[in-house]
């Protein structure tokens, strides 16, 4: 269904019914030269099996669930879920698929009026982020510049070992050793824990700056078809929300991660994980009033974690909430 009148249409039409008779213009007989023209609607009878519906063509009344065909008369006839390609033959593939599409280009209208209420508030939300987003996209890279052989090691620790610190051990290998009797002692290195870290989201950074831009973006670009979705395809309209979507996703990993700096630029835990280089690289990196400094007298810290307003974080569950 294109063009805009048949857009809103298609949004004030009910498509999914819980109630079967509760539309006009039903009957229960089909009239000599009568036709099936179209599927208008599908229902789920929602007083089955204490009601049950009547199908127009297997004349039971025993459906709970099934579709409304519209008539060349302009009457409607309910029929029963798996009634529908005995009736309609070899045509019900093409008319089932007619009606899939109704539904797939409502859902993706609906989702640009839900679109429509939270742009202007989001947009807002997106620019109040920038400056704070900016700082502490700074003070990460200056982590990774400054301190490469610490951010490398902690970072591999977040991603193989979901932030447990361990530390290499060389231990007896009694196994080995059982198998090859004589052999002398033989020894192996194995990774024993030694901390936890905590706020190791942090190493999942990738472009925090880049990705609220890319989120504006997107919105702006989804905004360009609020009001002009005549001639487009459902498919062009679906990208697009599938777009904003994904970058909306990207703004949730944002906030996290300034929880997850607030977390690691802590005294205490900074103070675990420049041990724990030390005693796994030989550097020393020493940690005080919220600091890492390398002996080159480098240092990075975040005395202030950036705040940032969770609105768009509300804005952006609410639209990518699924109804």
């Amino acid at each position: 269904m294109a063009g805009a009148q048949n857009d809103r249409q298609l949004l004030a039409t009910a498509l999914r019914l819980s109630d079967a008779y509760d539309q006009p213009r039903l009957v229960f007989r089909i009239e000599d030269g009568v036709e099936p023209i179209a599927v208008i609607n599908i229902y789920r009878h929602s007083r089955f099996p204490d009601q049950k519906v009547h199908c127009i063509h297997c004349n039971g009344q025993r459906h709970g669930k099934g579709f409304t065909a519209l008539l060349t008369d302009g009457n409607r006839a309910l029929f029963g879920s798996t009634c529908g390609s005995e009736f309609f033959g070899r045509s019900w593939e093409d008319r089932e698929a007619e009606f899939r599409n109704q539904l797939d280009r409502q859902y993706e209208l609906r989702r640009i009026e839900r679109a429509k209420m939270i742009a202007a508030p989001l947009r807002g939300g997106l620019r109040s982020w920038r400056l704070p987003l900016e700082r502490l996209d700074a003070v990460l890279r200056s982590f990774e510049r400054t301190l490469p052989e610490m951010w490398a090691g902690l970072s591999a620790a977040h991603h193989a070992r979901f932030d447990r610190l361990t530390l290499p051990e060389r231990i007896r290998d009694h196994a080995t050793e059982a198998l090859k009797d004589g052999a002398g002692a033989r020894w192996i290195v194995v990774e024993k824990a030694y901390a936890a870290m905590a706020g190791g989201g942090i190493f999942e950074v990738q472009s925090i700056v880049s990705g609220r831009e890319q989120a504006v973006e997107a919105l702006t670009d989804y905004e360009a078809v609020f009001n002009a979705t005549d001639g487009r395809p459902t498919s062009d309209l679906k990208a697009k929300r599938q777009r904003l979507e994904r970058s909306l996703g990207a703004l949730e990993r944002a906030f996290a991660l300034r929880s997850n700096a607030a977390a690691f630029f802590v005294g205490r835990n900074l103070a675990v994980v420049a041990e724990w280089h030390r005693r796994r690289t030989g550097e020393v990196v020493a940690a005080a009033n919220g600091r890492l400094s390398s002996v080159a007298g480098a240092s990075v810290g975040l005395h202030t974690v950036p705040d940032l307003p969770v609105e768009p974080i509300e804005l952006a569950r609410e639209f990518r909430r699924d109804d």
